[in-house]
Formats: structure tokens, C-alpha cells, sequence
């Protein structure tokens, strides 16, 4: 190691990241925490190599997302002679292309004039072979998600007869529509994005003598986000190590949050295991938060099992005495009230609507809370351009709701799959009532959703029903509604911009850090969702939420029933415990009224019933979710925790 590399790389890196960066030969895994500058390490392991005397064309550096991509190109390309351009740094996707318009290209005898199909080839082939019994996006994604695990047709048509758990009719129009769509494209000499990995892996595979020339060419592979990778990725790292093991991957397998989209855990956590001799590095000095975050963060995330220890420690200093928020409202709409009042409160304190986010884990609780924002005139966006009201659930029911009304659908067209059902049980209600016609169309769109075995888009596919129905039930005229329905839909194109108050899923949050963050919906059902197969990966999200909060974090949750309703998240207890009290703020909404009274001298001077309000000397407020002659079950609202109390412990807090 020369001693002028050294000096360069400390000048920017502390001592983990320098350790983790001049690692040199042999595989590395470096694991880093939110906030870590897992990125910053990245670009001095590439400057590092390169100071080192490795020639940048023997470096290949892939990351996930086409930004990502472009960030980390540019800087590393700052103060070298190459064209950033020029450097084999980008996504898995791009470098396939790359290496297929060269010389593998031509070896595989399917570049370099390679074309790629643009989504209207793919959406136009899709709509033109697929069964009238599948939604087009829904098979496109289904198709994709064949592709990452590096199934052709005839291989998705061997998993399904071998498939022990029932097979649907769907399922099998899905791979008799993938077979159909991949002779077109062959037809039309075209490629879609997933066929790049599939024809690099299946050329590298099957030809020794091009394996061997691809790893001799890049001696050193620096993978990101290694917590993310799928099948397809994982085989093209193991096919490019075949002449030595010089794999560098950074990752945080606390923030594995992609399970359902094909991205595997294991191969994170076995990568020890897999590639003998691994260095292990852990990076744990978290600059983005104020320590009550981290330490907050830390408490939750602690609690799964299959997981690398790694401590992570704050760096950043705080302003005063930051603390964590929790409210618990009575139902979404007082939710979202309290957080559009806090953060107009925020803004009047300095902290601009841009650096502030509120997060998710489902797409039909946004409706609810832009329009609180929208209420009080708070900029605000929908990061992703996330739809609710134009989404396929949203049309299916909206159009047949405009059937029964006796228009012809316009404006939310019914999807082709479901036409003749939906038409069906549009004329079985022609006698029934607003409201009845739309329980039976949410109980009909409900059952039929274009995907199975995908329990993260079911979420949102039910979600989205449920929020457009409970919409119609404050209407009683279906016109009113759908001219309702109609505003809300424009409201939602306009708010695709990037200016103000961000709300966005958990999942497209992640890498992105504010100052301020709200966590909505963090209750019973919803985090961890009752659908979610993996309950691992739920704690994950709500990991991943919790660290992108710099200063303030407020975590709040709704009875969805009232007082008598669905209680917090679980999570709200596993973060909180280990806090001290002084760092936690809980406080319900609508607030309670103080008790004027001291508290009861016995048991026979107070009673109370279920959803009462009440204050405890150590405890603070909560509400009595049940009760009996002499004592009462109250659920405190500032640590999550629900105790048996005698009456009189308790005073009123109403």
C-alpha cells in the first residue's frame, strides 16, 4: 500500500471507511448502517484501486437504480484523466448492455446492434397475446419477476406443474401469455431489460473460454446494495469471479426491504459463508441522525433474529433536546389532521416543507393525508407519482359504479380482464342502493386481482378498494361521488412535481434522508400488514422509515374503530422501551382534557367504562380498552404497552 494513497483516502474517509476502503485483494463484505456514508467508501475503494495501479477498465462497480448510477459515476470520474463515461461503473442492467454491444455481444451472436423494446413495445405486445383474464401491467410485472430469477418460459412452465399449492387459471394464462410475448420479441429481434442478465448469465455459463476472458477483464468487482440483489445479479458476481475472488460488496441487510420484489436476504447474510476467507468491515458511525433516532432505530431493529450485529452510532450532534413523537388518533382523518398541524408548526420554526417527508407503508393511506395538507395550503408531492385513484382497482370500481349510473366509462375505464364481471354484477343491481352496488363491486374487484403469490401487491390492491369505498360512503348521490372521484384524480396528476412536503411509501424512501419525518399508519394491520409473509422484513420498513429522520421523527397510528379499534404497531413498544422518558413525547388526538381533581381516595368513589381517558402518575395518559368491578385494562399511549390498573391509580383525563 503506497503512503501517498493512504493520505488520500484518509482525507476523506474516517478510520472505519479507510479499513473498509484500502482492503485489497480477496472478498470483502462491508456492512453499513444507515447514514454511515456508504457511498463516500464506495467512491475511495475506486480511487483506492486506481492509486494502486489497477487499470479502471479492470474495475466493474454496479449499483442499483439508473441515479444511483449516474451519482456514483460522477464522482468518481472528479480528478481522474478518464471520461467518467468511459468507467464500468453503472447499473446491472446497463453493464449487460454495454458488454452485449461489444465483444460478448458478438460472441453470443446477438450484438452489437442490440435493441431494446421500450415499455409501448412490451405494453403492445402484451395487450395483443395476453387473455382478456390478465391485466397487462400486472403480467409485465410477473414477467420480470420470471426474468430475476433467470426462468425462461418453458422453466416457468415446469414450476407451475410442479407447483405443490394450487394453481390458479390466472397463473397459467400468465405463463402461456410470457411464452407468446417472448416469440414476439425474437420476431422483432428485440430485448426487453431482464433478457440483458438473462443472455449475459446464460452466455457466461455456457461458454468456459468467455468466462474466463470476462473475470480476467475485471479483477476487481465493487458491488452496492448488496442486500438487494436477485437471482439474475447474484449468478453474473459468481460468473465474473471464475478466475479469482476479488469481490467487494457494501450492503446493510437491516434495510433488506425488496423481498417481494425477487431480492434474497440470504445472500447478504451467507456471503461469509459462500466466499471463503471474507474480511468482514462493519461501518456504525451514523452522521444523518440525532442520537434519540439512532438509538430509537437501534432498539427496533434489534428484535430480528436473522440479522448481522453491528452497532450504530450517532455522530450527528442535535439542536436542544430532540425526541421522538408518538400520537395515537382516533381514526385516520384526526390522524392526518395532527400531522398537517405539526408540520405547519414545524415550518413556522424554520424547517422549509422540502425537508420534510411523510412516509407510508401503503399507498391508499396518502389520499387522507394530502388532503389534510391540502386543507391548510402545504405544498406537498407524491414521490414516484404514485396513483390511488387512477390505479387499476380504483378504475375497475369507479368505471362500474359509472355503468350503474347509466354512462358509458370515460374517465376510469373498466380493465379489460374484468369487463364481463363487472358488467354482470352492474345489471344483477340494477334495484339496490348506491351503496350496496359498491360493497358488491369491492367484494367482486376483491377476488379477482391480475397477480397471486404476491403479498405486497395484494396489500396495496386491497388497500386501494377499501379507500376508494369508504370515500363513497360519504356520498349518497354516486354522481356527487364521481365528480368527487374525478377532482381527487386530477389532484393526484398534479401532485407528481418534486416541491414541498414529500409523501411517499417506504419502499421508494429509501437512500433519501429529511429533517423532519412523519410515519403514518403505524398500527395493527398495517405495520407489520397482516397480508406480509416475512415478518422480518416489516421490521425492516419501519427500520428504513425511522433513518431517514435527521432531527425530528413522528410516529403516529389511528383506532381504526374508534377508541375500541386496532391498537399501535408492536413496533411502537420495541422502539420506545429502551428510551428514557425524557426523549419520548406521547400525546393523543384530539387531546384530553386535564383532569381539575386529584385522583380517587378508593375504589368505590370512581368507575370507568370502556374508552375512557384516563391519567396515570407514572405511566401518563391512556384509555381503558376494558373493565370490571374494581380495575380496568388501560392501554398508555407513551410507551405502547397495555397494563392492568385498579381504579384507584387512575384519575380522568376528560
Amino acid at each position: 500500500m503506497s503512503p501517498i494513497s493512504v493520505a488520500t483516502t484518509r482525507s476523506t474517509l474516517n478510520d472505519q471507511q479507510v479499513e473498509a476502503a484500502t482492503h485489497f485483494e480477496g472478498p470483502a463484505l462491508v456492512l453499513a448502517g444507515p447514514g454511515t456514508g456508504k457511498t463516500t467508501t464506495l467512491v475511495g475503494r475506486y480511487r483506492f484501486l486506481v492509486e494502486q495501479g489497477v487499470d479502471h477498465a479492470s474495475i466493474l462497480a454496479t449499483t442499483f437504480t439508473r441515479p444511483a448510477a449516474d451519482q456514483l459515476r460522477a464522482r468518481i470520474g472528479r480528478g481522474m484523466q478518464e471520461r467518467a463515461a468511459d468507467l464500468m461503473v453503472g447499473t446491472f442492467h446497463s453493464l449487460c448492455l454495454r458488454l452485449l454491444r461489444g465483444d460478448l455481444g458478438r460472441s453470443l451472436e446477438v450484438g452489437p446492434d442490440i435493441k431494446i423494446a421500450s415499455e409501448a413495445d412490451r405494453y403492445r405486445i402484451l395487450r395483443e397475446v395476453c387473455d382478456r383474464s390478465v391485466d397487462v401491467e400486472e403480467c409485465m410485472d410477473s414477467i420480470d419477476r420470471y426474468k430475476d430469477r433467470l426462468m425462461d418460459p418453458a422453466a416457468a412452465s415446469r414450476e407451475l406443474a410442479d407447483r405443490v399449492t394450487r394453481v390458479t387459471a390466472l397463473d397459467g394464462a400468465i405463463v402461456d401469455a410470457y411464452e407468446a410475448y417472448q416469440e414476439r420479441l425474437s420476431r422483432a429481434r428485440l430485448h426487453d431489460f431482464g433478457d440483458l442478465l438473462m443472455v449475459t448469465v446464460a452466455g457466461l455459463s455456457a461458454k468456459k473460454d468467455l468466462r474466463r476472458t470476462y473475470s480476467l477483464r475485471f479483477r476487481f468487482l465493487l458491488v452496492d446494495e448488496f442486500q438487494d440483489v436477485n437471482p439474475a445479479q447474484y449468478e453474473l458476481v459468481r460468473l465474473l469471479l471464475d478466475q479469482h475472488t476479488n469481490v467487494w460488496a457494501v450492503g446493510d441487510d437491516d434495510q433488506a426491504i425488496y423481498g417481494w420484489r425477487g431480492s434474497d436476504v440470504r445472500y447478504i447474510l451467507d456471503f461469509p459463508r459462500e466466499f471463503a476467507g471474507t474480511k468482514v468491515y462493519r461501518l456504525g458511525d451514523n452522521y444523518r441522525s440525532v442520537p434519540v433516532i439512532v438509538d430509537g432505530a437501534s432498539g427496533l431493529i434489534g428484535h430480528n433474529r436473522a440479522r448481522f450485529s453491528k452497532p450504530l452510532r450517532a455522530m450527528a450532534a442535535g439542536i436542544g433536546q430532540p425526541i421522538i413523537k408518538t400520537c395515537a388518533c382516533s381514526d385516520e382523518r384526526r390522524e392526518a389532521e395532527w400531522i398537517a398541524q405539526s408540520i405547519q408548526g414545524l415550518a413556522e420554526q424554520g424547517v422549509g416543507f422540502d425537508d420534510m417527508a411523510l412516509l407510508v407503508r401503503v399507498r391508499y393511506l396518502m389520499p387522507t393525508l394530502a388532503a389534510a395538507l391540502a386543507i391548510r395550503g402545504i405544498p406537498h408531492f407524491i414521490r414516484g407519482g404514485a396513483k390511488i385513484w387512477a390505479s387499476t382497482p380504483s378504475r375497475a370500481l369507479l368505471g362500474g359504479i359509472e355503468l350503474w349510473c347509466g354512462r358509458t366509462p370515460r374517465r376510469w375505464a373498466v380493465p379489460a380482464y374484468l369487463e364481463r364481471e363487472v358488467i354482470s354484477t352492474v345489471a344483477a343491481s340494477r334495484r339496490t342502493a348506491f351503496h350496496a352496488v359498491v360493497q358488491s363491486l369491492v367484494g367482486l374487484i376483491s377476488r379477482r386481482p391480475p397477480f397471486s403469490g404476491q403479498p405486497e401487491k395484494a396489500v396495496e390492491w386491497e388497500g386501494t378498494l377499501q379507500r376508494v369505498a369508504a370515500e363513497a360512503a360519504s356520498f349518497d348521490d354516486p354522481t356527487d361521488f364521481l365528480d368527487h372521484a374525478a377532482e381527487l384524480t386530477a389532484e393526484e396528476s398534479s401532485d407528481a412535481g418534486g416541491g414541498g412536503v414529500c409523501i411517499s411509501t417506504i419502499h421508494q424512501a429509501k437512500g433519501l434522508e429529511w429533517r423532519a419525518v412523519f410515519l403514518a399508519g403505524c398500527r395493527v394491520g398495517v405495520m407489520p400488514h397482516e397480508k406480509a409473509d416475512d415478518p422480518e422484513e416489516e421490521r425492516r420498513l419501519a427500520y428504513v422509515a425511522m433513518t431517514r429522520a435527521k432531527e425530528y421523527l413522528a410516529v403516529t397510528w389511528a383506532f381504526a374503530d374508534g377508541a375500541s379499534g386496532a391498537g399501535p404497531s408492536p413496533y411502537i413498544g420495541e422502539f420506545t422501551r429502551e428510551l428514557p422518558p425524557a426523549l419520548l413525547d406521547a400525546c393523543s388526538w384530539p387531546p384530553a382534557k386535564r383532569a381539575r381533581s386529584g385522583r380517587a381516595e378508593s375504589s368505590g368513589s370512581v368507575s370507568f367504562a370502556v374508552g375512557d381517558r384516563v391519567l396515570h402518575a407514572t405511566f401518563g395518559e391512556g384509555t381503558v380498552k376494558a373493565t370490571d368491578h374494581k380495575s380496568c385494562t388501560v392501554f398508555f399511549f407513551r410507551d405502547a404497552t397495555t397494563r392492568e390498573m385498579l381504579y384507584w391509580a387512575l384519575q380522568s383525563a376528560t
